[in-house]
């Protein structure tokens, strides 16, 4: 049986929905939004959503560029 979202531990996620971002970085959605449409934070639409990943999360919390 496949697991459901209150399964998956939150080390095992692999993606972030924006508004998960914004909470974790504490910054508004709009925020997200302006960083993503510069380019400076990678993302991918799953369905009709964006996602960003945890990788992508993480490189720029070390400061990565």
């Amino acid at each position: 049986m496949g697991k459901t979202k209150a399964e998956v531990r939150p080390e095992a996620q692999e993606f972030f929905t924006v508004a998960e971002v914004a909470a974790r970085w504490r910054l508004s959605r709009a925020s997200i939004y302006r960083l993503m449409a510069s380019g400076q934070l990678a993302w991918v639409q799953i369905g009709g959503a964006r996602r960003i990943a945890r990788a992508e999360v993480e490189r720029l919390e070390r400061g990565g560029s």
